[in-house]
């Protein structure tokens, strides 16, 4: 990760004071923020914008999730973050989500980012497993 990354990585996960709460900062691991992001990245922007059940919908389909395993209230939560980190915009008075341009950036960052991350993880697996396989097969012999 780059240095000029890093602090937008920081200060996204800080809360942000709305009214007399604070709603959570966005944090790099958090699974439910990324498949969000990768969804309204992926999918294309819509002419009206995404509505919640449209963006609930396709990250179940995309994600082969249950309504239980997440859940429309968890979204508009997920939403109600990205919207008060000025990632996500209302399309005027109907609720119609889009990213802002700040939020195409830090979405495909976070996004590639875990790409990268992932990428690292199932090569450091495999030689893991190759050299505990060949471990085993010297022990065998």
């Amino acid at each position: 990760m780059s240095t000029s990354t890093s602090p937008l990585f920081q200060r996204l996960a800080l809360p942000i004071p709305s009214g007399n709460t604070k709603i959570p900062g966005i944090k790099i691991q958090d699974t439910r923020m990324l498949r969000l992001m990768e969804v309204l990245l992926h999918r294309g922007t819509q002419l009206g914008g995404w509505r919640s059940r449209q963006i609930h919908e396709a990250i179940l389909s995309a994600f082969q999730l249950t309504p239980e395993k997440y859940t429309l209230t968890q979204l508009r939560y997920d939403l109600r973050k990205l919207k008060a980190h000025t990632l996500l915009e209302r399309d005027g008075s109907r609720y119609a989500y889009r990213l802002t341009e700040k939020g195409i950036r830090v979405a495909l960052m976070f996004t590639l980012f875990h790409q990268r991350v992932s990428k690292r993880r199932k090569v450091e697996n495999f030689s893991y497993m190759r050299s505990t396989a060949f471990l085993a097969q010297a022990r065998s012999t």
